[in-house]
């Protein structure tokens, strides 16, 4: 049933696995696309598509531990882009990022929502978020 309301992920209890599974079939139904991830309630997941997954040796879902620096209690996201740079970007970081932010053209959602609503650089993350960076320029 369809519903007008807006859904967000949420953290599964703890020692807990929750599995979200998006399916579409394709207009004549000769084609179709399923997605499926895996998430505890641990860690920070980063999810990088749309061409970004290229740059981290095709794997497009990572988990990923980070530590604060310098006592800091909450990470942000300057902090993750930082460790995603350093870390998990493998090939061409010029395609992911410019500066200390990611290029123009790649949309960043933390936890469904646009990160530019939650103050990009400075959105503070917890423990069991989930980022995702995904690329809106395709060459032609």
């Amino acid at each position: 049933m369809a519903s007008d309301r807006a859904e967000r992920w949420t953290v599964p209890p703890v020692n807990r696995i929750k599995v979200n599974v998006d399916a579409t079939i394709f207009e004549g139904g000769h084609s179709h696309v399923i997605d499926l991830v895996a998430r505890d309630d641990k860690v920070y997941f980063v999810e990088c598509s749309g061409g970004l997954e290229l740059l981290c040796e095709s794997k497009k879902i990572h988990k990923v531990d980070v530590e604060t620096q310098n006592g800091v209690e909450k990470l942000t996201m300057k902090d993750l882009l930082a460790w995603v740079r350093i870390n998990l970007i493998k090939e061409r970081p010029e395609m992911f990022m410019k500066g200390d932010t990611v290029r123009p053209g790649v949309l960043v959602l933390v936890n469904d929502c646009d990160w530019e609503l939650s103050g990009q650089l400075n959105t503070t993350l917890e423990e069991k978020d989930v980022v995702v960076f995904i690329s809106t320029l395709h060459g032609g």
